[in-house]
């Protein structure tokens, strides 16, 4: 008899919860697919009792994974780690992961940034190492509870070599959960597409303690937000990433369109006066630029700006 494929997702937030409680829903035979969650304290307690619970738009999916817990070295040797904590996160939960790691290990992280990948080939050399995207509006609103909002739900799975057989292998394990999933070879634009919008926005909302709409209705704001999309965009040229030669007003386009009050996750987490990822995605391009030798004043200013809010 074959061994079962073992899977890991490290942090149940809102990403690792829809895809992990996808994929424990999809596979709750453990010999073929063994699914497993890494969580922390009351959430992970009540995951183990009631399940994992994901609100969706049409009602209430529970899904049972194999295993839940807070030690890594619990589960044994893994064939995928699929990371989805914060960029803050990643090197501790990366590390945790030594014992797991073997010979065929794949890692996949689904971090807000664009040098996940590279981070975890440094911490865990050796390993296949892919680049993953996901597009998700996904929320925790209590211990073992999230809430996804809409249906759109894009997984892109990408290869950092010529190899593509993993990410074949994975994306066929994530489509039979019906999760939208596509191998892409062209995978680090993809990351790159979406930094370009996410990392404005967020670091014009946590900078001005503005929504969207605040941002958009006051002139000199709006400019800012402009700047820093250029900013951003000249950085990728920089780095040859090639975004498409209209990404700054498909941005702004998909801006206008968010509801008014929408904001960012490192907004929400400046309000709560919790850890953000101000490093990956303000601090990013600042330090990014400096080794390019290109201006980035306005990140620049912004991003000092928060490192003071932040105490750092």
């Amino acid at each position: 008899m074959s061994q079962p494929y073992k899977i890991a997702i490290a942090g149940i937030g809102g990403v690792g919860a829809f895809y992990g409680g996808s994929l424990a829903k999809a596979y709750p035979d453990p010999s073929s697919v063994s699914v497993n969650f890494v969580a922390r304290g009351g959430h992970m307690r009540a995951i183990q009792q009631n399940g994992l619970q994901l609100q969706m738009d049409n009602g209430v999916v529970t899904s049972w994974p194999q295993a839940v817990t807070d030690n890594p070295a619990t589960l044994g040797k893994l064939d995928l780690i699929v990371f989805c904590c914060k960029a803050y996160d990643l090197e501790r939960f990366a590390l945790s992961f030594s014992e797991n790691i073997g010979a065929g290990t794949v890692l996949l992280p689904l971090l807000n940034g664009v040098d996940s990948t590279e981070v975890l080939q440094h911490l865990l050399p050796g390993t296949e190492v892919l680049y993953g995207c996901t597009y998700l509006f996904a929320k925790r609103i209590a211990d073992g509870v999230i809430k996804i909002t809409g249906d759109l739900n894009q997984l892109l799975l990408g290869s950092a070599g010529s190899d593509k057989t993993e990410v074949e292998r994975i994306a066929g394990i994530f489509k039979a959960t019906g999760v939208n999933v596509s191998a892409n070879d062209d995978i680090r634009l993809k990351l790159w597409e979406k930094y370009s919008f996410i990392s404005p926005m967020a670091t014009a909302t946590s900078a001005f303690n503005n929504s969207v709409g605040e941002l958009l209705v006051d002139s000199e704001k709006k400019l800012t937000l402009q700047q820093l999309m250029e900013e951003v965009v000249l950085l990728s040229e920089h780095k040859r990433i090639g975004l498409p030669g209209g990404i700054i007003d498909i941005n702004s386009t998909k801006l206008s369109k968010l509801p008014a009050e929408a904001t960012s996750s490192m907004h929400n987490d400046f309000k709560a006066g919790n850890r953000t990822e101000l490093e990956t995605l303000t601090g990013y391009v600042v330090r990014e630029s400096e080794q390019l030798g290109i201006s980035v004043p306005t990140y620049t200013r912004l991003y000092a700006l928060l490192k003071e809010k932040a105490g750092s």
